[in-house]
């Protein structure tokens, strides 16, 4: 499964420069944290921050003999920065990314910011199909907050073998609703991918999908976003 999350952003630097100040703080097998950067270009970054983590282990033998051991593992977080919108990408992000953004926010001398985005997914998913150039199917659908009276409101997942979309207008109406989760499906080369976006500004999909679709989705995102705050620990995915 690939998960991407998209935020909005501000930075006090180029990319060039905060480039250089991520290079500076690199990842070294002796280290405890750094970045390993993939790719940089003038308008963009990608690189991978990692944390080492060491825990000593204790087993019991069946002589009752302790046995002590250190365990190391690994959290990546891999990201893309752009000076365009939208200014920052979480890949397959760990569900806490405090680590990461404390040590971003130092990079820029606490400067930068970046928040959820709170997308129209409707529009998202239109934005899509026009991107790319085929139609989309929205096979499922997920509603909160839906308002039945002054006292009840519901939720609701519609899915189907067709698209949704003429039955959820029917069900919701004129009433005020959230819609939270979309899926689509689409023809991609051969093969037919199938994805989630979410209002939040993430999208869920097989990890094979084409790069070249995730990017039409990353295109496709609605301008209208939030005004950045101060980083802060943003959950990377629900």
């Amino acid at each position: 499964m690939k998960r991407v999350k998209w935020l909005a952003g501000s930075w006090p630097l180029s990319m060039r420069q905060l480039a250089q100040r991520i290079r500076a703080d690199v990842f070294a097998p002796e280290g405890m944290s750094g970045f390993l950067v993939t790719r940089v270009r003038e308008n963009s970054i990608e690189a991978r921050f990692i944390e080492k983590i060491v825990s000593e282990e204790t087993i019991t033998d069946p002589f009752e003999n302790e046995i002590r051991f250190e365990r190391i593992s690994y959290i990546e977080t891999a990201f893309r920065f752009s000076d365009e919108f939208p200014e920052v990408e979480l890949r397959n992000a760990p569900r806490s990314i405090g680590p990461f953004s404390s040590r971003v926010s130092q990079i820029c001398s606490f400067e930068a910011g970046w928040t959820n985005l709170n997308v129209d997914v409707l529009m998202w998913a239109d934005n899509v199909q026009e991107q790319i150039g085929n139609k989309i199917v929205i096979d499922r659908a997920h509603v909160k907050d839906v308002v039945f009276d002054e006292a009840v409101n519901f939720e609701a997942t519609l899915s189907g073998t067709r698209d949704v979309r003429p039955s959820m207008k029917a069900l919701l109406g004129e009433r005020q609703h959230t819609l939270d989760k979309l899926h689509f499906s689409v023809n991609s080369g051969a093969r037919v991918v199938r994805v989630q976006i979410s209002a939040d500004g993430s999208m869920q999909a097989p990890s094979d999908i084409p790069d070249e679709l995730v990017l039409a989705i990353r295109q496709a995102l609605p301008r209208k976003r939030a005004a950045a705050g101060p980083i802060r620990s943003i959950r990377a995915h629900e």
